[in-house]
C-alpha cells in the first residue's frame, strides 16, 4: 500500500510495486493552469505535470479551464459546456440611422454610441476605411453608399450596428453669362455690365460681389455697376441644395485725362422732392447722368457741365434706393447711391 513501506517484502515500494494499494487518481495537466484532462493517472505521489481534476475542456490552453472568465470569443473558456455567457456584448448603432439624403458637397458626420472603453472601426459597403477607428467618421464630399460601424469592448466582445445609408442629392448647375454687352463685362462700353444666371425649375438666386453678399440680390439678372469679382449662389429648393458659380471678373478700361479730380456733390440725401447736383474742382467737361433703380431699369439720364449746379425733380421716382452714375467726356467717372424717401 502508499506508506513508503516495502509491505509484502519483494524489494518494491509503492508506485514501483505493480501490486501497490491506496493510489490517488491524477490527470495529464499540459497547459499548467491546475486542472487535468485525459485518461486517469493512479499514483501514490502526484506525477509531475498532472492535476487532481479532470475538469480542463482544452488542456492546450491555460487561459480556459472551469472558473475562467468568459470572454467573447467563440469559446467556452469556463468549461461549463456554453460559449459567451454572461458576457457583456457592446450595443453598436449610429447616429443618424436608417437612410441620410445629403447635397453633394456636405459633410455627413455619423456618431456611434460612445464609450471610453470601446474600440471603434468602420465601414463602408462593408470594406474597412483605413484610419477610422474614431467614435464618430464624416462622409465627404460625393462620399455615399452603406455605412456600419464594429464596437469592441474591454472584454473583447465584439457588436456591429445597423446600416446608414449616405444619399448624395445633385447640386444645381451655377454659371454667369454676360449678357450685356455680350461676352465683355467691360463697364467701359456703357457704364454697366448685365450679368445672366442660368434659369431652371425651382431655383432662386443670390449675388456676391468681392465675396461679400449683395442685400437684395436675388433675381436672376444682375447689373455690375462696380468693378470686382461677381458670383452667384442658386438654391434649388425642391431638393435644398445650392452652388456657387464660377466668378466673372468686372473691369473699367477707361482711362480719364490727367486733370484735376473733380467732386460730385448731392444735396439733400436722403431726398423727398428734389436733387441738386453739382461738380467741383474741375475743368468745363461734358457730364452724362443716368440714374437706375435696384433692378439695373433706367429711370432717368440727363447731360449737364461742370460748375452747373443742375436741380432733378424726384416726381417720377419712388422711395427707395437709387444708383447715379456719372459719365464724363464718355467714361464713367463715379457712382453715388441716392436715397428718396418721400413725405406722405
Amino acid at each position: 500500500m502508499c506508506n513508503t513501506l516495502d509491505d509484502d517484502c519483494d524489494g518494491l515500494i509503492d508506485d514501483s510495486d505493480p501490486n501497490v494499494t491506496g493510489q490517488d487518481t491524477y490527470y495529464a495537466d499540459n497547459d499548467g493552469d491546475g486542472f487535468g484532462a485525459g485518461n486517469p493517472i493512479m499514483a501514490c505521489l502526484q506525477p509531475e505535470n498532472t492535476a487532481s481534476n479532470n475538469g480542463d475542456c482544452n488542456d492546450s490552453s491555460s487561459s480556459v479551464h472551469p472558473g475562467a472568465a468568459e470572454a467573447c470569443n467563440g469559446i467556452d473558456d469556463d468549461c461549463n459546456g456554453e460559449v459567451d455567457e454572461n458576457v457583456n456584448t457592446p450595443d453598436a448603432t449610429i447616429t443618424p440611422g436608417g437612410t441620410v439624403a445629403a447635397c453633394r458637397g456636405t459633410t455627413v458626420t455619423l456618431s456611434a454610441n460612445s464609450s471610453p472603453s470601446y474600440s471603434y472601426q468602420w465601414y463602408k459597403d462593408g470594406m474597412a476605411i483605413t484610419g477610422a477607428t474614431n467614435s464618430t467618421y464624416n462622409s465627404t464630399g460625393t462620399q455615399h453608399g452603406y455605412y456600419t460601424v464594429v464596437v469592441t469592448g474591454v472584454n473583447g466582445c465584439v457588436g456591429t450596428s445597423d446600416p446608414t445609408h449616405v444619399l448624395r442629392k445633385p447640386s444645381p448647375q451655377a454659371t454667369i453669362t454676360v449678357a450685356i454687352p455680350s461676352n465683355n463685362p467691360d463697364l467701359c462700353v456703357n457704364g454697366r455690365v448685365k450679368l445672366h444666371a442660368n434659369g431652371a425649375q425651382d431655383l432662386t438666386y443670390q449675388w456676391y460681389h468681392n465675396n461679400m453678399l449683395i442685400a437684395g440680390a436675388t433675381n436672376q439678372n444682375y447689373v455690375a455697376m462696380a468693378t470686382g469679382s461677381y458670383t452667384v449662389k442658386i438654391l434649388n429648393t425642391a431638393s435644398g441644395c445650392s452652388k456657387f458659380s464660377e466668378a466673372v471678373a468686372v473691369t473699367n478700361s477707361c482711362r480719364l485725362p490727367e486733370l484735376v479730380t473733380p467732386t460730385m456733390n448731392i444735396y439733400p440725401n436722403p431726398a423727398s422732392d428734389k436733387i441738386e447736383i453739382q461738380f467741383t474742382n474741375g475743368d468745363k467737361d461734358e457730364w452724362l447722368l443716368i440714374f437706375y433703380d435696384l433692378t439695373g431699369r433706367e429711370i432717368l439720364r440727363k447731360v449737364c457741365w461742370d460748375k452747373e449746379k443742375i436741380t432733378i425733380p424726384l416726381y417720377s421716382f419712388r422711395d427707395g434706393l437709387y444708383f447715379l452714375q456719372a459719365f464724363r467726356n464718355g467714361n464713367l467717372f463715379e457712382s453715388q447711391k441716392v436715397v428718396i424717401q418721400k413725405e406722405h
